[in-house]
């Protein structure tokens, strides 16, 4: 497994994964929540501190910086796996040597096959 990608990119990676893991949390608590027509919109909290009342639209950040994540990917010869569960790393850097001979996509190998940007 080679993963050895200029420490600059590695860094720059890392920064987005922490972004990334700050987008997650907020969506699972409710704060960031996707429109019908697949807006992202901030929810206020109520009085006990819940995110209940509809807020403003806001950017549609996570796109950006996967964006970004993969323009970086693909300049070190490899591939970016988001994995949006905020309990972990979002950012897994792999290679596709990296993945060759095995039996099973990236997104059921990528804790023990893929480099994680954290």
């Amino acid at each position: 497994m080679q993963q050895r990608i200029p420490p600059a990119s590695f860094a720059k990676l890392c920064r987005l994964e922490r972004k990334l893991h700050q987008w997650a949390e907020h969506e699972c608590n409710g704060v960031i929540q996707w429109d019908d027509d697949n807006t992202p919109r901030r929810y206020l909290p109520d009085q006990y501190g819940t995110p209940t009342r509809r807020g403003p639209v806001i950017p549609d950040r996570e796109s950006r910086w996967l964006a970004t994540a993969r323009e970086i990917a693909e300049q070190c010869g490899g591939h970016i796996y988001h994995q949006g569960d905020p309990r972990g790393c979002q950012l897994y850097f792999y290679r596709d040597s990296d993945i060759e001979g095995h039996s099973y996509p990236i997104e059921q190998i990528y804790s023990t096959a893929a480099l994680a940007c954290c």
